[in-house]
């Protein structure tokens, strides 16, 4: 391309990007565990068990109904760098 252009010799590409650090499947599993467990519409979030592959998130356990389910999976599609959410949670209610 230098020659293509009179007088120009030499093209220097200086130009570097650094995309921001992805996080760590650990650490996105993490972080989704704290955003189900801060949500108050779950009756027991400690049921809920979570597994991340390449940002792609498996949330099973049980919950109580089908509203709960959706709670726990809204949870998760609101920490960055998920990708995906798989939802294997069984709705098991409870004998009151």
């Amino acid at each position: 391309m230098a020659g293509s252009h009179s007088g120009v010799t030499e093209v220097v590409d200086d130009v570097y990007t650094w995309p921001p650090s992805a996080k760590t499947d650990e650490e996105i599993a993490h972080d989704v565990r704290v955003a189900i467990r801060a949500e108050h519409r779950l009756a027991r979030p400690e049921r809920i068990q979570v597994v991340v592959r390449s940002g792609e998130v498996w949330l099973e356990g049980t919950v109580e109904s089908v509203s709960e389910r959706m709670y726990a999976v809204e949870a998760a599609k609101t920490v960055s760098w998920v990708t995906a959410v798989v939802d294997d949670i069984v709705i098991a209610p409870s004998a009151a």
